[in-house]
């Protein structure tokens, strides 16, 4: 399918139907997520990684639900979305760019989508491979928020499991060690699927 700038900006606002995500991910080499604004006067391997590896319309999703909160409670705000690519294009020119702010300003996110192979840009942009590259902005760590949403989401997702017994019963002990069990299986999960997230830079 044809991707508009409009998808690709659904996709980043973490709101993308099945079928957009899919086509989105389908495209993207790779993703790495910093800790920070951008500094132009550093390269960008030196800014602080909190995760990279391949995205899949699975871990896609993990993320949006760490972010489902912020939509549903009216926290969200859409920025900006940019085509900021030339004509011609060489690896590592930035082809679009996304800006997006989270958690009524707790969470701001500048997004970059760049080109990782040398081509003319005669497709009109939308069909090359590309580099997802974001820098996030937080009052404090990214790395630790985003680990705890994911302590949060496992502890309702124990919860759950608890409620329903299939595992354990529902004393104190027992909901503990299910966050731990359950907390412990998304970073195997999200592993498996190519995203490193349990110690940032590999």
């Amino acid at each position: 399918m044809s991707i508009s700038l409009k998808d690709y900006s659904t996709f980043q606002y973490m709101l993308a139907r099945p079928s957009i995500a899919s086509a989105v991910t389908s495209k993207c080499s790779s993703f790495v997520f910093y800790d920070g604004p951008k500094d132009d006067d550093k390269l960008e391997w030196s800014h602080n990684i909190i995760c990279h590896g391949d995205i899949n319309t699975f871990n896609y999703y993990i993320c949006c639900l760490l972010l489902l909160p912020s939509h549903i409670l009216g926290m969200s705000q859409w920025i900006s979305a940019e085509d900021t690519s030339s004509k011609a294009r060489k690896a590592g020119d930035e082809l679009r760019r996304f800006r997006y702010s989270y958690y009524g300003g707790f969470l701001n996110v500048d997004t970059r989508h760049l080109c990782v192979d040398d081509r003319d840009g005669s497709n009109g942009g939308g069909d090359e491979q590309f580099r997802l590259v974001e820098y996030m902005e937080c009052s404090i760590s990214v790395w630790m928020l985003s680990h705890a949403m994911f302590v949060f989401g496992s502890a309702v997702v124990a919860y759950w499991i608890q409620k329903s017994g299939m595992f354990f019963s529902g004393d104190t002990t027992s909901l503990s060690s299910t966050v731990g069990i359950v907390y412990v299986g998304f970073h195997v999960l999200l592993a498996c699927t190519g995203a490193n997230t349990l110690f940032g830079a590999a």
